[in-house]
């Protein structure tokens, strides 16, 4: 879209500003005249050196440099309400020597004056470009603040209005705030707490009663009254001692379970032995969940190590194991192999696992004192399974035993698959998972 008014420099414009550019002294632009073309609006051109048909010349009243543009400058003059009446259809700057620096198209405009009944003052304000910073005198005109007559009244009035509001203020403030009322003198309290981000709280005493609020280091939570607490002891879990205190989760279940904290569990896929390491704790408990064997007629069977799992010890299980089926009689055998069985082991291979996928074998193992360098590690279990599909009864098995390899601390255990009344192994761990537990 094609600019309809604009303004653009003269020849002669451009030629003093290409000579203070070359070191010449800066162009001073003094004057904004302003005139009605004779009747008819015309588009500027770069030789013109007056305007068509000047009505009024004035003083400039700033010339600065465009705070978006510093290859800018504004030039702003004031035509005061005793000028007139004309239009406005050209506008045109002029510098301290009288020479037109610039011109421009200016949008008609009728500037009345006070015998015609209504007076206006013109704001005129011109926007000129350069290819390179403007060689111009950056002034503010004291002639041209003085061509508003009323500049010293307006001035005073408006002094004398920041006067009367500071005094109003300091009335106001003086009345209201006072540092002894301690904000009692809050005009709404209310709003004050809303403007401060305080909620209802803000409204509330301290207390333990209902509708107060508790204070940290108090204990106001009853059967009936949500509230702070403390946060029972281990000891006061354990012995049920405290009934104003609160309970955790872990002493909870420390308490509900004997102590005992699940820390992992071991998942069968095909496994050829599931391993668990073992620390400082007093004891370990491993659940059983339906495992079976890859092979049928397998047991699974415990052993421990002393070097993390690097080796697993053959020799020093002494156990006993007593089992019986849904039919026969319970029957007990002693087993000095190099491992814990935690099924039955006898010569009739048909009492070892079965690996039907309806079965499984379930029950815990536990291992006590691991750590323990100066007694013997005892271990106990009980266990129910399915024997080979020969057979197929209902077997379970109450154990117990100890390893004396030596004194070394146990720091490891692993579950592997062996053969009936034999140290060979028979098969993986098809399926399966052991849960393990540690007292704390």
């Amino acid at each position: 879209m094609t600019q309809e008014y604009y303004s653009i420099i003269t020849n002669t414009g451009l030629a003093k500003h290409a000579a203070a550019s070359l070191g010449g002294s800066p162009i001073n632009l003094t004057h904004l005249a302003v005139g009605d073309s004779n009747g008819t609006p015309y588009n500027p051109i770069a030789t013109a050196t007056a305007l068509q048909n000047e009505r009024h010349r004035t003083a400039t009243t700033y010339v600065v440099v465009d705070e978006d543009n510093p290859n800018q400058i504004v030039v702003e003059a004031i035509i005061g309400e005793e000028i007139g009446p004309f239009y406005v259809r050209e506008v045109g700057i002029f510098d301290s020597e009288g020479a037109l620096f610039a011109i421009g198209k200016f949008p008609e405009t009728f500037k009345p004056n006070l015998p015609t009944g209504s007076g206006k003052r013109l704001y005129v304000r011109m926007i000129l470009g350069f290819a390179s910073t403007p060689q111009v005198n950056l002034v503010v005109s004291s002639q041209a603040i003085n061509n508003d007559p009323n500049f010293s009244t307006n001035v005073n009035n408006a002094i004398n209005a920041i006067n009367s509001s500071i005094s109003g203020i300091n009335t106001s403030l003086s009345q209201k705030l006072v540092k002894a009322q301690n904000l009692a003198d809050l005009s709404d309290a209310a709003v004050a707490r809303q403007n401060l981000g305080l909620g209802t709280v803000a409204t509330k005493d301290t207390g333990t009663a209902s509708g107060k609020v508790p204070l940290v280091g108090t204990s106001s939570a009853t059967e009936s009254l949500a509230g702070l607490a403390a946060i029972a002891s281990q000891a006061e879990a354990d012995t049920c001692s405290n009934d104003s205190k609160f309970i955790t989760p872990l002493k909870l279940g420390s308490g509900i379970f004997g102590k005992f904290r699940k820390i992992t569990t071991l998942t069968a896929s095909n496994s050829s032995q599931l391993n668990q390491s073992l620390s400082s704790s007093k004891a370990y408990l491993f659940f059983f969940n339906y495992i079976l064997p890859t092979n049928n007629g397998a047991a699974i069977c415990a052993q421990v190590s002393t070097d993390n799992g690097a080796s697993w010890a053959n020799s020093g299980y002494l156990s006993r194991n007593s089992a019986g089926s849904t039919s026969d009689a319970e029957t007990s055998n002693t087993n000095n192999t190099g491992r814990f069985s935690l099924t039955r082991f006898d010569a009739d291979s048909n009492t070892g696992q079965s690996n039907d996928g309806g079965a499984g074998l379930c029950g815990t193992f536990v291992i006590f004192n691991p750590s323990l360098t100066t007694k013997n590690k005892q271990v106990r279990w009980e266990t129910e399974w399915v024997c080979t599909v020969a057979y197929s009864y209902q077997w379970s098995a109450r154990g117990s035993g100890r390893w004396n390899g030596s004194a070394a601390a146990i720091n490891a255990v692993r579950f592997i698959m062996k053969s009936p009344n034999s140290d060979s192994n028979n098969g993986l761990i098809a399926s399966g998972s052991i849960d393990v537990y540690e007292m704390v």
